[in-house]
C-alpha cells in the first residue's frame, strides 16, 4: 500500500481544526456593554454648527461636553 500525504490529515491541521471549534463555543459566552454620545457641538440645526455652554469647572455636566466620547468593555464570566 501506497502512503500519500494527501490521503491523511496533518495532525497541525487537525489541531487547528479543534481550536476553531473550542473558540468559536467560547465566543458566545462573550457578553458587551458600551456607551457613546457626541456633544452638542456634534450637531447642527439649519446648516449652524450648535456650540458648548462652557461652564467652566463642570466640564462633563450634562450638556456642556463638546467632544465625542466612547467607552466599549468586553467580559466573559469564568
Amino acid at each position: 500500500m501506497q502512503d500519500t500525504r494527501a490521503s491523511r490529515p496533518a495532525p497541525r491541521l487537525v489541531a487547528v481544526a479543534a481550536f476553531a471549534l473550542c473558540a468559536a463555543n467560547a465566543a458566545h459566552a462573550v457578553d458587551w456593554t458600551g456607551y457613546m454620545r457626541g456633544g452638542p457641538a456634534a450637531t447642527s440645526v439649519s446648516g449652524k454648527s450648535r456650540q458648548c455652554y462652557g461652564i467652566g469647572e463642570f466640564k462633563y455636566r450634562l450638556g456642556n461636553e463638546c467632544d465625542f466620547y466612547g467607552e466599549f468593555q468586553l467580559a466573559q464570566a469564568m
